[in-house]
This record gives structure tokens, C-alpha cells and sequence, in this order.
């Protein structure tokens, strides 16, 4: 197995951050990639990107008339395990975690309380993982959401608890939490690569901070597999990194930079109608 990773990446397009991605295609990547891995490894790459269904595999889940559907609906879908076992619980004790509790939400409050215990569930189950690049990366990636969160919260004014992501990084959640008073929440005391990753948040326009993250995490990434050629853990960073470009590709410059703003925009106008309410 020594020259298998290197051989199925060889056959793989060069990623670079800044490469023109008009032909660029992260779904012919995925295929490329899947069709090559050993049925093991494919389960351990579907796990590392399943964060990703958690929106529409909610909606998949609500879309089932009832308890019957919803059985109907587990048996002929195929999901990673803890997506498993998170819908193999009746609503009412998903949502509440109480059984035989009248369900009175909305489609759309239904769906982000599945995806928020999906999350969490997700999070648990990378973090166990006996991949050592799994554990590592969501350990960095689980830190970096949740300052996202309180560094957002913190410029709107408001409580970040409804938006972390506990199982994420608990410890370094709690070390959040008790320095939300300082700039870098205490995090450059904690955090090798604290100082980057504030320099990435601390840009004023929406869409270069966005750039910046990104750009930080593909460098993480890097460093974190650097030396690990003969590794399913290079395979992985390679997702990342198609993965990031992917959601650039989406986005030119000039559209980019207004859906980010109109996002930031609505953001901003929730938390004032929550205040006025």
C-alpha cells in the first residue's frame, strides 16, 4: 500500500488557491477519488465530508409524513452512522429529547434543531475517529467555528451560546467563554496559530476576510499532512482544499463580495429585530 495514496493523487488535477476555476470541478474530483479508495477508506472520506449533508439530509428526514415514512425513508437512504443513529430517534425526542412531546415548530425552526443536533453528533464521531488527520483537522476546525461565532456575536452585540458548537472543542469553548473579554478570547496564550488566524478575522471588508479564512485553512491543512505522502490523510487535506475552491468557484469577485455583504447585512437586521422585540 506504500505507493497507493501517491499514485491515486498523481492522477488528480494540481489544486493551487489562486488557480483559474473556470474548469475547475469538484464533483469529477469526488468521483475520480471515490472510485480509486478501498471501500474502507471511502467510509472514512464519506464521514470527513458529511458536515456538509447535515441541511439537506435534515430536509430529507422532514420531508416524511410520519413516524412510518421517516422508518421508510432511514432504510432506503444511505448515510455515515451517526446520521444514522441521530434519525433513528422519533421527532419529539430529536428535537426535545423527550418522547411523545408535541412537535409545534415550523419547517425551517425543525430544520436548523435537527441540523444543530446533527452537528454536534457529527463532531463526536470525527473526534474518535482512529483517523489521526480526522481528529487533528475537526479539533482545528471545530476551534476556528466556534471563534468565528463568538467573534461575530461580539461585533453584533448579542450571546453567542445559541450558535457554538459544543462537542466541537469543549475545552477550548469553555477557555472561550471565560476570556470573551479579550480580543483574541485569551486564544494566543492556548494557540500556536492564534496570531494568523486573527489576522484573517481582523480584515473590515467582508469578502476578504472570508478569502483570508479560507486561505488559512488550506494552509492548515498543509502543515498538518506535511510528510504524509503514503497517507489517506493527503488524500483528505486534498478534499479540503477542492472542497474551499469549490465554494470560490461559486463566487467571482465582484458577486462574492455582495452575497457576503447581504448576508452580514441580514445578520445584522435580526439581531435588531431581537432586540426591538
Amino acid at each position: 500500500m506504500s505507493g497507493y495514496y501517491p499514485y491515486l493523487l498523481s492522477g488528480l488535477p494540481d489544486l493551487d488557491f489562486e488557480m483559474d476555476l473556470s474548469g475547475f470541478s469538484y464533483e469529477e474530483i469526488y468521483a475520480q477519488v471515490v472510485e480509486l479508495l478501498t471501500a474502507r477508506d471511502r467510509e472514512t472520506l464519506e464521514l470527513f465530508l458529511a458536515f456538509g449533508t447535515h441541511r439537506e439530509a435534515a430536509a430529507g428526514y422532514l420531508s416524511a409524513r410520519d413516524e412510518e415514512d421517516r422508518i421508510t425513508w432511514l432504510q432506503e437512504t444511505r448515510l455515515p452512522r451517526y446520521q444514522r443513529e441521530v434519525f433513528s430517534k422519533s421527532l419529539s425526542s430529536l428535537v426535545f429529547a423527550e418522547e411523545d412531546r408535541a412537535v409545534d415548530m415550523d419547517a425551517e425552526e425543525l430544520e436548523a434543531g435537527i441540523v444543530r443536533v446533527l452537528d454536534e453528533a457529527f463532531y463526536k464521531a470525527v473526534l474518535r475517529h482512529g483517523n489521526p488527520f480526522m481528529r487533528k483537522w475537526f479539533e482545528f476546525d471545530g476551534i476556528l467555528k466556534n471563534t468565528l461565532v463568538a467573534f461575530a456575536a461580539r461585533k453584533q452585540g448579542r450571546s453567542p451560546e445559541n450558535d457554538f458548537v459544543e462537542q466541537a472543542s469543549a475545552p477550548m469553548l469553555d477557555w472561550i467563554r471565560e476570556n470573551m473579554d479579550e480580543g483574541d478570547f485569551g486564544l494566543k496564550q492556548k494557540l500556536s496559530y492564534a496570531t494568523e488566524m486573527f489576522e484573517a478575522l481582523d480584515r473590515p471588508d467582508v469578502y476578504e476576510r472570508e478569502r483570508a479564512i479560507d486561505r488559512f485553512r488550506w494552509n492548515m491543512a498543509e502543515e498538518m499532512t506535511s510528510g504524509k505522502d503514503f497517507q489517506l490523510d493527503k488524500v483528505l487535506c486534498y478534499m479540503v482544499k477542492a472542497d474551499i475552491l469549490r465554494r470560490w468557484q461559486k463566487m467571482d469577485a465582484g458577486a462574492g463580495r455582495e452575497y457576503l455583504h447581504e448576508v452580514v447585512s441580514q445578520m445584522r437586521k435580526v439581531n435588531l429585530q431581537g432586540e426591538d422585540a
